[in-house]
């Protein structure tokens, strides 16, 4: 509509190096409902935007807005989330590689027997994300997992989520997300 291209051509996505998404952070004043929203901040990059809006509904664990004495989740734990969230990225981003390899790339990548290839790689040390695949991968997210969840001096709860915390953080959203979107057909 008008504001995209207004916004577009007066450089209003510059948070994103002109380009899409962004999200505009709006504060109301508090004075008076009438007057009308006032922006505070341009966010740009969908991680960022991610990250920013876990942590304001409390999927990241943090309290909503700079509310940290109610956080669900200390310091520590909400970097275990970050961590999560960044194997799912590296998991994706191995996944567009393979995809850009055409069909032989995308079947080395979901091959269950190039994951014994992969594995030997890492036992002689020239482990790299460039060899992996999906089952290597997997194996590595749940090692990841294992480590976030075996510091016995952080509360745990008896729940489904992946880091055993009350509610679902952004690394559950972003597990969910990787394995739950199509991934296109090899033809």
């Amino acid at each position: 509509g008008p504001e995209f291209r207004h916004d577009r051509n007066f450089r209003g996505f510059d948070a994103n190096m002109g380009n899409l998404p962004i999200l505009q952070v709006v504060d109301h004043h508090p004075s008076s409902s009438n007057q009308r929203p006032v922006v505070r901040h341009t966010i740009g990059q969908s991680h960022s935007i991610a990250k920013f809006v876990a942590n304001q509904s409390e999927h990241l664990g943090g309290g909503v807005g700079e509310d940290k004495e109610h956080a669900l989740l200390s310091p520590i734990q909400q970097a275990h989330v970050d961590a999560i969230y960044e194997c799912c990225r590296d998991i994706k981003a191995s996944w567009y590689r393979a995809r850009r390899q055409g069909n032989d790339g995308k079947r080395k990548w979901l091959d269950p027997t190039t994951a014994t290839t992969a594995h030997n790689n890492k036992m002689k040390g020239s482990d790299d994300n460039n060899s992996k695949n999906l089952h290597t991968f997997c194996y590595d997210l749940e090692r990841a997992l294992a480590a976030s969840n075996s510091n016995n001096n952080i509360k745990k709860f008896d729940s489904p989520w992946c880091l055993r915390t009350k509610q679902p953080t952004l690394a559950d959203i972003a597990i969910y997300h990787l394995f739950a979107t199509p991934k296109p057909s090899i033809v």
